[in-house]
C-alpha cells in the first residue's frame, strides 16, 4: 500500500480557497459561491495491460464507480463569467481485471480525488427564474493511495487532463440555489506493479479514465 502527501497543486488551491474565503467576508458584492452535493462519477474507461514489455491480448482493467461528496467553489468576475475550483470527499475506487485479466479479480485499489480548474458562463440576467452556463478547464487527478490486491507494489500516477461542463442554476433567494452540474473529464494514467500470480512479472496499464461527475445540491451566494 502507497499513501501519498498532498501534492503541491492540491495544497495551492486550497489555499486558494481560504484565501477566497477571508476576501468574501470584507466583499459586499456578492461575488463568491460554492456548490455543496453529492456527485456519482462514472468512469468509461479503457485500458492497455503489459507484462514483461509485451501487449496481453485482450487483458484490461476497470475502475468502479462512486458517490462522493463534492464541493465547487468559485469567483464571479462578472455576472456572466466566473471562475472555479471543485473537489470532495476522496472516495476509493476498486480496479478489476477485464477480458483475459478476469481470472485475477480485484487487481488493487485507489482513494483519488480529482481537481477541476474551470470558468463558466452563465446565460441570463442574475434574477432570472433559470440560470444554465456552460464551462471549460483543466483537471489535475491526484492519485492519495494505491492499495494491493493481484497487484503487488501498485502505484497509479497522478495525470493532467481537460474538462467540459454544463449545468443549470434555480434561485431559491438571492442567496440560495439548487443546481445541477455535470462535468465530463478527459484524463489517463498509468499504473505499474508486479503480479505474483504470473510469477512476478512487472506489470504496466495504460489507463484513459474518462470519467462523467453529475453532482446535484444547493449553492450559496456569499
Amino acid at each position: 500500500m502507497k499513501i501519498r502527501p498532498a501534492p503541491r497543486c492540491l495544497r495551492l488551491a486550497m489555499a486558494l480557497v481560504t484565501l477566497a474565503a477571508g476576501t468574501a467576508a470584507h466583499a459586499d458584492d456578492d461575488s463568491w459561491w460554492i456548490h455543496t452535493g453529492v456527485g456519482r462519477v462514472t468512469f468509461y474507461d479503457s485500458s492497455t495491460l503489459i507484462a514483461a514489455g509485451s501487449v496481453v491480448p485482450g487483458a484490461g482493467a476497470k475502475a468502479s464507480d462512486n458517490t462522493a461528496l463534492i464541493f465547487e467553489t468559485g469567483y464571479r468576475l462578472t455576472p456572466q463569467w466566473s471562475a472555479s475550483a471543485t473537489f470532495g470527499v476522496p472516495p476509493v475506487s476498486v480496479i478489476t481485471g477485464t477480458g483475459s485479466a478476469a481470472p485475477f479479480g480485484t487487481m488493487g485499489e485507489i482513494k483519488y480525488g480529482p481537481l477541476v480548474l474551470a470558468a463558466q458562463y452563465r446565460f441570463g440576467e442574475p434574477g432570472a427564474v433559470v440560470r444554465p452556463y456552460l464551462g471549460a478547464g483543466a483537471v489535475y487527478y491526484i492519485v492519495l493511495e494505491s492499495r494491493d490486491a493481484a497487484i503487488q507494489q501498485l502505484n497509479v500516477k497522478n495525470g493532467w487532463g481537460s474538462a467540459l461542463q454544463a449545468g443549470v442554476e434555480v434561485p431559491l433567494s438571492k442567496r440560495y440555489a439548487l443546481f445541477l452540474d455535470v462535468k465530463k473529464i478527459f484524463v489517463k494514467t498509468t499504473a505499474t506493479g508486479v503480479l505474483p500470480a504470473a510469477g512476478g512479472v512487472p506489470v504496466r496499464a495504460e489507463t484513459t479514465l474518462n470519467p462523467l461527475l453529475v453532482h446535484l445540491g444547493v449553492g450559496v451566494t456569499f
